[in-house]
């Protein structure tokens, strides 16, 4: 199988009207929102975690490496249910999965309980609601318009953690970290429900019905079964390439993350505005995920790349700055550049995954691609725990950072992608 998929014409999206295109969005971006900031929002649970259960850097960090490993392994399996059963049972199960990871963790009283609910529940449930399932649903009913239109998805990942970071750290400090969970859970059984009853499933999985049916009548399409289709694309030097940017920016990413509010508190800030700077950054990734998506659609996908490279790069040298010399300017800079950037490499990929591997599989691929982004992430969050631990000093973060930055963005010039992009 090389690179390609069906040749159909581009489908009829049906009662494609503004409403039902707004609502995709809609429930594509707070999907991953809830996703991406619940499972991010264990940053601010490793201090009183560490305090009342007696951990180390080290194990702190590892539950939220194993949250990251089962994302990537249950990433694949997502765009396979989400290509066979749609969104209603794909993102049910995402939200039943998380509020009994959230339930679960409010009880933990060891290192294994926080494993089995935050590292294992918890992180296939927002794997499950995160942007492997939103660009299935979003992909189908933007067909001419795609990148733009998963940026808004992708969107979500950065303003969850404005939303619920910030949210979960005044939490902890009113009623506690058990409690703080407690709460969690409550609220996403309560989206459970609700979004089950009250959602148009039928219409929100006609674009992808539809879809299906388009490849599936044309004679010259892509018919190839789904797991043949993903043996054949593992062979392909775009597949890996495309993971490799995930991999590595994830890396580069997670290091900072799970990282920066300790981090910062040790800087001299105070714990609250830790988590505020933290949920900044990420409110302002809508600004770079958007654009980001956009330029794929209009420009070359290597301009919006470099772009959002630099910006990371000079976001976290900021951030690097802040432990000689600590004050408002500096904290605003890392905020500023580093935020931005967040997250902007994701449209990009997928963008280019359902170009190159287009057909009934494409969504499976796609999340077999997105493997790279929760392994590296694990290995970014797990990576930076140890070499505090053995160190003592944020300063062999920053170099893996920076050595994943490099990493990272060289596939966009590669021979292999640079055919692909416009």
């Amino acid at each position: 199988m090389q690179p390609s998929g069906d040749s159909a014409e581009p489908f009829k999206t049906p009662q494609a009207s503004r409403p039902m295109l707004a609502l995709v969005l809609a429930l594509a971006f707070l999907f991953t929102l809830a996703g991406r900031g619940l499972a991010d929002s264990y940053i601010v649970f490793q201090l009183p975690l560490a305090a009342e259960l007696g951990l180390n850097r080290s194990e702190t960090s590892s539950v939220y490496s194993l949250l990251m490993i089962v994302g990537a392994l249950a990433a694949p399996l997502v765009g396979m249910l989400y290509d066979r059963h749609g969104p209603r049972i794909t993102y049910g199960l995402g939200l039943a999965l998380v509020g009994s990871g959230l339930l679960i963790a409010a009880m933990a009283r060891s290192l294994i309980a926080l494993h089995l609910s935050v590292g294992l529940l918890i992180g296939c449930g927002t794997t499950t609601l995160g942007v492997v399932s939103a660009a299935g649903l979003v992909r189908p009913w933007f067909p001419r318009r795609t990148s733009t239109a998963m940026g808004f998805a992708f969107a979500g990942m950065g303003c969850g953690l404005l939303s619920i970071i910030p949210l979960a750290q005044l939490g902890i400090e009113h009623i506690g970290w058990r409690n703080t969970y407690f709460a969690a859970a409550a609220a996403v059984w309560t989206l459970c429900l609700a979004s089950q009853v009250l959602l148009p499933w039928h219409k929100l999985d006609a674009a992808r019905r539809a879809a299906l049916a388009a490849v599936a009548g044309n004679r010259t399409g892509d018919t190839t079964p789904r797991r043949a289709a993903l043996m054949a694309a593992l062979r392909t030097r775009e597949f890996w390439g495309l993971a490799q940017v995930f991999f590595f920016t994830s890396v580069m990413t997670y290091v900072i993350n799970i990282q920066s509010v300790p981090y910062l508190v040790h800087s001299g800030f105070s714990a609250f505005t830790a988590a505020l700077a933290v949920g900044i950054a990420g409110a302002l990734s809508l600004l770079g995920v958007v654009s980001a998506g956009a330029a794929a659609d209009g420009w070359n996908p290597r301009v919006s790349a470099a772009l959002s490279y630099t910006s990371s790069f000079a976001g976290i040298g900021c951030l690097a700055a802040l432990g000689y010399f600590p004050n408002a300017w500096l904290l605003c800079g890392f905020v500023l550049f580093y935020g931005i950037a967040q997250g902007a490499r994701g449209p990009l990929v997928a963008s280019l995954s359902h170009t190159i591997f287009k057909g009934p599989a494409s969504g499976t691929i796609f999340g077999a691609i997105y493997m790279g982004a929760p392994l590296g992430a694990a290995a970014g969050a797990m990576f930076s725990g140890v070499l505090y631990d053995l160190t003592r000093s944020y300063l062999p973060s920053f170099v893996l950072v920076v050595v994943a930055i490099l990493l990272g963005g060289s596939p966009f010039w590669s021979k292999t992608l640079r055919r692909h992009q416009k």
